[in-house]
This record gives structure tokens, C-alpha cells and sequence, in this order.
């Protein structure tokens, strides 16, 4: 498994939490965006712990978690602005789990 590979979805997935937080420090958002948007970041801290520890298998499982759960997210949001993070977060998922599979599949042995 390539530690490039980690460190880049690692400072990727840093990079979308601190944008979450920054959003929320600096907008006024409702109620029920706040608690939205804990949800959100708290999706992507759980992601962020299983790719500093490099488990490929914790990460697929986090990743599909994350899948399911900003779409939901996205849908229950009023901020646009939200929402639109929200799109990014989920292209920014697509494109890291095809990767991790196939970093999976290179770590499974051939018979």
C-alpha cells in the first residue's frame, strides 16, 4: 500500500473538515444545519482515523459509510452553500474509493 496514496486522501479529507469548520464558524446557518453539519464532519473524522492508520479494508468500509450518509445529508440540508460542499465531499469519495480498491486488490493474493 502506498503511504503516498494515504497522505494524499489524508490531507484531502482534512482539507473538506476544515472547510466544514470554517463554514461553521463563519455563517450563519439554522439550527438544523448546525446539527447537519456536526454529522458531516463527524463522517469525515471517522474516515480521517482509519487512513492515518493505513487499514485498507476500515477505510472501504468508511468510505461506503460516508457514501451512504452525504447524499442523506445534502438532502436534509437548507444552506446551498451546504449543499453544494456536500456535492463536493461526495465526487471527492467517488474518486478515492476506486482507488482503495484497487489498492486492496493488489494486497490480495493471487492463487
Amino acid at each position: 500500500m502506498s503511504e503516498e496514496f494515504f497522505f494524499k486522501v489524508r490531507i484531502d479529507i482534512e482539507e473538506q473538515k476544515r472547510a466544514l469548520s470554517t463554514f461553521a464558524t463563519r455563517t450563519d446557518v439554522s439550527q438544523n444545519d448546525k446539527a447537519i453539519l456536526l454529522k458531516a464532519e463527524y463522517y469525515l473524522l471517522r474516515l480521517s482515523r482509519v487512513l492515518y492508520v493505513n487499514k485498507i479494508n476500515s477505510a472501504l468500509f468508511r468510505i461506503r459509510e460516508s457514501q451512504n450518509a452525504f447524499p442523506e445529508l445534502h438532502g436534509k440540508t437548507r444552506s446551498l452553500l451546504l449543499r453544494n460542499h456536500y456535492q463536493e465531499i461526495i465526487r471527492l469519495l467517488a474518486t478515492i474509493q476506486p482507488e482503495l480498491v484497487d489498492k486492496n486488490d493488489e494486497n490480495v493474493p493471487r492463487v
